[in-house]
């Protein structure tokens, strides 16, 4: 297993890999409602025809109007060739764990992308398969922390995998894995405040 951290504007082999997996977060810094993070996954030899078959652009979810989104989280969720995992905080568990938002947030993230990992076990060759891990950099140390957990979960299903995980600034604006993630995860946090019936247009 190969694992880089490293905080940088570009992959410059992003074509040698055969699977990218994007994860985000929706919800930090709100006064009300749970926080959730999304992860999406694909073959990048798949990435150009979802993308372009996708009813509106993929891109940075805060900067979608609503209707677009979801239209967008549908046609993502019906593609058989597009997979996806969300988890969700509770404000409550927030509350609780003053000062570990950041870890328990890492923690998450890890979770989703391992969860997308396991949807592939039965994939010919998973194991031989080249993985890059993105996502989006909240804070020092962020990167760490999820590469830390990542590899407790995949020890624990005994996975021996070749992936990269690269941790970007703004990274939902520069990777379409990231930005389908973020997706995921606003959609989803917006379901759960209506159910809390907290939400607002």
């Amino acid at each position: 297993m190969q694992e880089i951290f490293q905080e940088t504007e570009f992959i410059s082999s992003y074509d040698t890999y055969d699977f990218v997996i994007g994860a985000d977060e929706a919800g930090r810094g709100c006064l009300l409602g749970p926080l959730v993070v999304g992860a999406c996954g694909f073959f990048i030899s798949k990435q150009c025809a979802i993308l372009a078959n996708s009813p509106h652009e993929v891109r940075d979810s805060k900067k979608m109007m609503p209707q677009k989104r979801q239209e967008v989280l549908t046609y993502l969720q019906e593609n058989v060739n597009v997979l996806s995992s969300t988890c969700i905080m509770s404000a409550e568990f927030i509350n609780e764990r003053p000062g570990l938002l950041n870890v328990d947030t890492a923690e998450m993230e890890a979770l989703s992308i391992f969860e997308i990992l396991e949807k592939l076990e039965n994939v010919p060759n998973f194991r031989e398969l080249k993985y890059l891990i993105v996502t989006d950099a909240l804070s020092g140390g962020h990167g760490q922390h999820v590469l830390r957990v990542l590899q407790e979960h995949l020890k624990s299903k005994d996975f021996s995998l070749n992936f990269d995980l690269h941790v970007f600034k703004k990274g939902d604006d520069k990777f379409k894995a990231i930005s389908a993630g973020s997706i995921f995860a606003k959609c989803e946090r917006d379901r759960q405040c209506k159910l809390l019936n907290i939400y607002k247009s």
